[in-house]
């Protein structure tokens, strides 16, 4: 897409800014995983947000989602983990709201919704708990560190995502998906 997709521009903030500052109320700490450095993690994301944010790099690096997850969950042990992927600016504090809600319901490893027109749980948004750390390192450090395999061996509450919710589950990977963004909104 010409840059890194946490810099494009969406709504006078970068992706990754708009990310941040819709999940900010329901986080104890806002944490940023990945890049090189903080600088270029945090690139396109304005003073004020990024005071307020931590920055801890990947534990294997261009290895992917999985790699991020693990990072998190071992910087912090004893906490449980909503991860959002950088592609996700179209999340809203009502679909974050209610994947809380529904992890507070529940007592299984991971809460990662299904969107209706798909056949598999999304592995974002979702909220990781800190017993995932074991099953997803292992999962990271075999051959095929896929997330989406990783999952399947994780106990995991699917909840169908709302309806009104089904942008908040949307990844813009594509330029012709970037194109697109005005018309979902």
């Amino acid at each position: 897409m010409g840059r890194p997709k946490a810099q494009l521009p969406y709504k006078n903030r970068s992706f990754l800014e708009q990310i941040l500052v819709t999940i900010r109320p329901f986080v104890g700490q806002l944490v940023v995983v990945g890049g090189a450095t903080r600088e270029e993690a945090l690139r396109g994301v304005g003073a004020e947000t990024r005071a307020n944010v931590e920055w801890i790099p990947d534990v294997v690096a261009q290895a992917g989602p999985l790699a991020g997850i693990v990072a998190a969950l071992q910087h912090d042990r004893e906490s449980d983990w909503l991860c959002i992927a950088c592609d996700m600016p179209l999340i809203e504090r009502a679909a974050v709201r209610w994947l809380v809600k529904q992890y507070r319901k529940c007592n299984t490893d991971v809460v990662a919704a299904r969107r209706a027109d798909a056949s598999a749980p999304e592995p974002f948004p979702a909220i990781y708990s800190r017993t995932t750390l074991r099953s997803l390192y292992s999962a990271l450090t075999s051959p095929s560190h896929g997330l989406r395999s990783a999952m399947e061996q994780l106990s995991c509450w699917t909840p169908l995502v709302p309806t009104e919710f089904t942008d908040s589950w949307s990844n813009i990977n594509t330029l012709a998906d970037y194109s697109l963004l005005g018309q979902l909104r």
